[in-house]
Parts: structure tokens; C-alpha cells; sequence
């Protein structure tokens, strides 16, 4: 991957924000897979590139900072842990079990529309740029496809949601399911759209 700090800068310098929460689901990966040690060398990879001191601890988790920053954060995690999309995708698969509120919508929500109507409602939230809505639902041949638009940030972002959205989907549904983002931005689209198989 190797990030550059010309990167970085473009990044940071995009418009819209991130929640620190966010940021703490990517200390608890790392934590989760590679412990401490590994921890304090990623803060400083990425206290290096930002130029300034950065720890996960210190982020605020109802604070806003830049959505690029996020965006660097799973650059720097990637290239540390040496992961590759199948591991950036696992990075977002496990994201939504930390958090209390996917928990509860994917248990009292009947069904797989309404926990993602909830999902967009907590975009919203957690993002001050973008918009997620479900687009389609087909229940006789159980899919769902997912529209992000908006939100441009990154392709690494791409492949991190897939296995976000995938994990919520196998939450809301209690059976596995399949992903795959069937149009990008990045790839010519005007949008990202991901469509969720049961």
C-alpha cells in the first residue's frame, strides 16, 4: 500500500467528518488480533504520517473528526497487520458486534428492512458526509441492495463496509449471506451500491 504523507493530506483534507467511535472499533481489531504492542506501533505510524500525536484512547467517542483520518486509520491497520481485502473485509465483519445499538435492532427488528432503515438512520449519526438508504428488497428471491451515496472518501472504505453490511446482514437475518458491491464510484459509478444475498 505504502502511504505516502501527500496521501494523507488528501485525505484529511476531504470534506466531511467521522464520530470518534468509529475509530474505536479499529483499536479494538487490533487489540483483538495483535495486542497492545502492535497498538502503540500503529498509533505511531499514523502519529508520524499526521505529524501530530495520535492514540485511539484520546478520541472522544461522541467527538467528529475527519473522515479521512478514519480513512487512514485502515490504511495504516492494513498495511501493519499486512491484510488484504479478504482482511480489510473481516476488519468491517467485525465491527458491528461491538456496537449496542446493531445489537439490539438486529434482535428486536423483525426484519431485514427495518434493521437496515436503522443502519441508515445510524450512518447518519456517525457520518457528516454520505447518505445510506435500502434501495431494493426482494423477499421471493432474498435480496437487499443498499445505496451509499455521497461518500467517496476511499476505495478502502468499499471493501471494509462489504464486510460491515455483511455481518449486519447475517445479524438481521440468522443465516449466512453474501455481498458484493455491485456498483462504485471508483469503477464508474455514480454511486456505491451493495446488494446483500440470503
Amino acid at each position: 500500500m505504502n502511504i505516502t504523507k501527500e496521501t494523507v493530506k488528501t485525505l484529511i483534507d476531504q470534506k466531511g467528518e467521522a464520530r470518534g467511535i468509529a475509530f474505536q472499533t479499529d483499536e479494538k481489531f487490533i487489540l483483538f488480533k495483535k495486542g497492545a504492542e502492535k497498538l502503540g506501533e500503529i498509533e505511531s505510524q499514523i502519529g508520524l504520517l499526521i505529524d501530530e500525536d495520535f492514540k485511539y484512547d484520546k478520541i472522544d467517542a461522541s467527538g467528529f473528526y475527519p473522515v479521512g483520518l478514519r480513512a487512514v486509520s485502515i490504511l495504516v491497520i492494513a498495511e501493519s497487520l499486512d491484510l488484504d481485502d479478504s482482511g480489510i473485509k473481516d476488519m468491517g465483519f467485525l465491527a458491528p458486534k461491538t456496537s449496542m445499538a446493531i445489537r439490539l435492532f438486529t434482535r428486536y427488528f423483525l426484519s431485514i428492512e427495518k434493521v437496515f432503515e436503522k443502519v441508515a438512520m445510524i450512518w447518519s449519526r456517525h457520518y457528516t458526509s454520505g447518505t445510506l438508504e435500502p434501495l431494493e428488497i426482494n423477499h421471493s428471491e432474498n435480496y437487499l441492495k443498499l445505496k451509499l451515496k455521497d461518500f467517496n472518501v476511499h476505495p478502502v472504505f468499499c471493501t471494509y463496509l462489504s464486510g460491515y453490511f455483511k455481518k449486519i446482514g447475517e445479524m438481521a437475518t440468522k443465516d449466512k449471506v453474501t455481498i458484493e458491491e455491485i456498483e462504485c464510484f471508483f469503477k464508474e459509478g455514480k454511486d456505491h451500491i451493495f446488494e446483500i444475498r440470503w
